[in-house]
């Protein structure tokens, strides 16, 4: 067996990071299959796509792009933790009181990334006629920097979302949000999904209905809740039970998921 990395698009090469993007990311893991199975290797065809955060997007839209776009892959699970659900997300951002756009919060920084994202879809978009003088240092940093810096800037600046646009960005912000959504949640590759009952960078009700969706069109999904663990914790947190299922999902057994098990209070 072998283990591959993907990278993200535009990072360390010319361009823009299309952040937040489901298809770039999708194409990025099913590319780097093929090419190492390409290669003379001697590699089993079957494969187990890992993901967390960003990462955990990038797995799952692989589980919904495999179909149309390599098919001829033998991918046998997926795991995904902290996984983003960009629609649902945008319902919650929607629902947001007031005085949560003055506080000053980390996750900014994926509001700036954001903006860059949508000049991405939108060319004659130019992030300076929203951003603030006082965020554009940020911004400046979320050109050039991973996201602890960016993260860093935004606190070290007093930066909340309503001091930080002098225009509101939020159709631009939601543009980014229909393009980032996966195009079905549809996939026949059995999926773990892994979720930290503390996580508010990936929201916990957003993960919570990726999930119920993605049930409810037949995929098969295998769900663990992490009452006390956040974010990050969920990646090793979930190897007790991840571990099990990449085993299973090597060894050919059929895995049937859990969606008929979930509690349906769970929110």
């Amino acid at each position: 067996y072998a283990i591959v990395a993907t990278d993200y698009q535009g990072l360390g090469t010319p361009g823009l990071h299309p952040f937040g993007l489901s298809s770039p990311l999708a194409y990025g893991v099913l590319d780097s299959i093929r090419a190492v199975q390409k290669a003379d290797f001697n590699l089993s065809s079957r494969v187990v796509v890992f993901g967390q955060s960003q990462g955990g997007r990038a797995a799952f839209a692989t589980a919904v792009y495999q179909k149309t776009y390599a098919p001829e892959l033998n991918i046998v699970g997926v795991v995904a933790t902290g996984t983003p659900y960009p629609m649902a997300q945008s319902r919650e951002k929607h629902a947001e009181p007031d005085t949560f756009r003055d506080q000053v919060t980390p996750s900014l920084a994926y509001n700036l990334l954001r903006l860059s994202t949508a000049a991405l879809i939108d060319p004659s978009l130019h992030p300076a006629d929203y951003l603030s003088d006082r965020a554009k240092p940020a911004f400046e940093t979320s050109q050039r920097e991973c996201l602890q810096a960016i993260e860093r800037k935004v606190v070290a600046d007093g930066l909340t979302f309503n001091n930080s646009f002098k225009r509101s960005p939020d159709k631009a912000l939601d543009q980014v949000n229909r393009h980032s959504d996966y195009p079905t949640l549809k996939s026949d590759i059995p999926v773990f999904i892994g979720t930290g009952g503390k996580d508010v960078i990936s929201p916990v009700r957003s993960q919570i209905a990726l999930v119920k969706d993605a049930c409810k069109v037949g995929d098969r999904i295998e769900w663990h809740y992490y009452p006390q663990l956040d974010h990050s914790g969920a990646v090793n947190g979930s190897l007790p039970n991840s571990t099990r299922f990449v085993e299973k999902a090597f060894s050919g057994a059929f895995m049937a998921g859990n969606c008929g098990a979930m509690r349906s209070d769970a929110r």
